[in-house]
């Protein structure tokens, strides 16, 4: 009995080495751009999206966003640009994302419309939406603020809404270097972008975090138990 109690001590304690999320920046964009942002963005207010958030999520829309109308794709991608980041072994994002206008999908009638997030140089995570055309849509139900395809304003087509800090794939990335710049942007051959198509984002945040590798813990935990163990 007593060396299950030490050998499930030992566990706990090599599992307590991964440190709790440290957050390393957060903008509402309510009070202007901060600098960490570049490339091509406007800085607008949230209209109809005002006071969504997801079931179960933490944030909701407010104030202003960043919308990025442009129609060049990646080239006139909205970036963060952060350095001097603490050391870490993950980077983990969340924001609100807004889905502006006429998505056609990657099966509608003007096809296809991508949106990607690329987080460091290793890592990217692309989706479809469908507003005015085709069925394929971003498919994590529980990230969906509004799903209606109503109009919320802009141009008059329709919009969604998802909160992306509910989103498991851009959560504990790999990532160990100092600095780290996101992209994200629209892109594909249907993308039409400007008034017709567009995105934006309000409450990004992005954190840091150290999580050993499986093996770590699992060493760690052993060595624990041995020297319980010798303690007898």
């Amino acid at each position: 009995m007593r060396q299950n109690v030490l050998f499930s001590v030992a566990i706990a304690a090599a599992a307590g080495v991964a440190s709790a999320d440290t957050p390393v920046f957060f903008s509402d964009f309510d009070s202007g751009t901060p600098s960490e942002i570049g490339g091509f963005f406007t800085n607008e207010s949230v209209q109809g999206f005002a006071g969504m958030g997801a079931a179960g999520g933490t944030s909701v829309f407010g104030g202003n966003l960043l919308r990025n109308d442009s129609t060049g794709g990646s080239s006139t991608a909205t970036t963060l640009s952060l350095t001097g980041l603490p050391e870490h072994t993950h980077v983990s994002v969340s924001f609100l994302l807004a889905v502006i206008d006429s998505w056609d999908s990657t099966n509608g009638s003007v096809s296809p419309d991508l949106w990607r997030i690329e987080i460091g140089d290793d890592f990217y995570f692309e989706t479809t939406f469908a507003i005015t055309s085709g069925s394929v849509n971003y498919s994590n139900s529980a990230a969906v603020i509004y799903d209606a395809a109503g109009n919320l304003g802009w141009s008059g087509y329709g919009e969604k809404a998802y909160d992306f800090g509910l989103e498991p794939q851009i959560q504990n990335i790999p990532h160990t270097a100092d600095d780290l710049t996101i992209r994200i942007y629209a892109h594909g051959a249907g993308w039409q972008g400007g008034t017709d198509e567009s995105w934006g984002i309000d409450n990004l945040g992005v954190s840091v975090s150290n999580i050993p590798a499986p093996g770590t813990l699992a060493l760690l935990g052993l060595s624990g138990l041995v020297a319980a163990r010798r303690r007898r």
